[in-house]
C-alpha cells in the first residue's frame, strides 16, 4: 500500500529524527486498507476517516478482523494530532513505532484477504 511505504521510507530517510507526520501517514494506511477491502467485497462506507467506523464494516464482512481493527482505531487520531509540521510537538519514537506495526499488521492482513 502506497501509505505504508511512504511511511516507512519517511521513518528510514530521517535518520533517527521522528518525522511529524509519520504517525498520520500510518494511520491513513490503514483507512486505505480498510476501504480497499470494502470496496473489493462490494461493500458501502460512510464518507470517514474514523477507521473505527470504516473497520466496523469490514468486521462485518470478516469478523477475525476484530482485533485488528481495535488496535488500529487509536491511529484515527493521528490524522490531525501530529500531521502538520512545527505542532507542538512531535510523536515519540516508540509511538510512532508503535503506530507503524499496528499499521502494518492491519495492512498485512487485508492483504491477506485481497
Amino acid at each position: 500500500m502506497m501509505g505504508m511505504r511512504t511511511a516507512e521510507r519517511e521513518d528510514e530517510a530521517t535518520g533517527g529524527r521522528v518525522p511529524d507526520a509519520a504517525p498520520a501517514l500510518h494511520g491513513q494506511a490503514a483507512e486505505k486498507a480498510l476501504k480497499a477491502l470494502l470496496t473489493s467485497r462490494d461493500r458501502t462506507f460512510t464518507k470517514t476517516h474514523d477507521i473505527g467506523a470504516i473497520g466496523r464494516a469490514a468486521i462485518e464482512t470478516d469478523p477475525d478482523l476484530h482485533e485488528l481493527v481495535a488496535d488500529a482505531a487509536i491511529l484515527t487520531e493521528y490524522a490531525w494530532l501530529y500531521r502538520c509540521p512545527g505542532d507542538a510537538t512531535e510523536p515519540p519514537k516508540d509511538e510512532v513505532r508503535d503506530a507503524l506495526l499496528t499499521a502494518r499488521a492491519l495492512v498485512e492482513a487485508v492483504e491477506r484477504r485481497a
